[in-house]
């Protein structure tokens, strides 16, 4: 129920939809097909552009309160979690 496994499962989730992404464009033939398209830019961001958004964000979660001594709000930051899913699902999976 903690906030940072809600961020480690969406990290999760959306490197796996970029893995396998990837394993189609590990085809010669899609990949000559496929190149220069939408897709390919999606499999980018899902891989390494999410993939550091999560992970900054876990960061942030977790060392905010240790430097700080201010704690964030739990349900903030599951709301942050999902809309951001969301977010990030309608805007790359359609490419």
């Amino acid at each position: 129920n903690d906030p940072i496994v809600w961020w480690i499962i969406a990290f999760i989730v959306l490197f796996t939809i970029g893995g396998v992404t990837g394993i189609v464009l590990s085809s010669s033939v899609l990949d000559s097909l496929l190149h220069d398209t939408c897709f390919v830019v999606a499999h980018f961001h899902y891989v390494f552009s999410l993939g550091s958004y999560t992970s900054v964000v876990i960061s942030v979660i977790w060392w905010w309160p240790l430097i700080s001594g201010l704690s964030l709000n739990e349900m903030l930051l599951k709301v942050h979690c999902l809309v951001s899913m969301i977010g990030f699902n309608l805007c790359f999976f359609p490419m």
